[in-house]
């Protein structure tokens, strides 16, 4: 008779991906908005859902081009899908099926109320599309807003 070592493992969820990296819990789910998921962009939308860290709406009105695959974390069968919604399914293969993702905007004609307002507003585009400017971010940041 052999005996065979065996380990268990839990799935990775958010909380957990908290307390691995020091998130603290009351402002773990802060509403946040990431304005421009491009090479920057997606690689931060990454980390962050890693961490655990924010309740995210990405706003985004471009598509991944073939040039965009040397930095960005979309993959060759992304090509010609919206940054947002690829991004979204990015950080969607990391936590398990009903997992909170974020919220992807991949135009300027829709708003997204799920949210509220948001608290942090992270620009990382040098897009000079109107669904990234200052005055289409502040529709969804309350009083006090931190742009960064």
């Amino acid at each position: 008779l052999v005996l065979h070592p065996i380990s268990i493992r839990t799935e990775f969820n958010r909380e957990k991906a908290r307390a691995f990296s020091g998130v603290s819990p009351p402002t773990a789910d802060l509403p946040r908005v990431l304005a421009g998921v491009g090479a920057l962009g997606s690689a931060l939308m990454e980390i962050w859902s890693r961490e655990g860290w924010g309740g995210w709406t990405i706003l985004d009105p471009d598509r991944v081009e073939p040039h965009n695959l040397a930095r960005h974390v979309a993959v060759r069968t992304d090509v010609g899908l919206p940054k947002a919604a690829v991004v979204r399914q990015r950080v969607a293969s990391i936590f398990p099926p009903g997992a909170e993702l974020p919220t992807a905007l991949p135009t300027c004609s829709r708003r997204d109320n799920s949210r509220g307002t948001s608290s942090v507003v992270v620009t990382s585009t040098t897009s000079t599309s109107a669904c990234v400017t200052r005055a289409e971010i502040s529709r969804f940041v309350s009083t006090g807003l931190r742009i960064i």
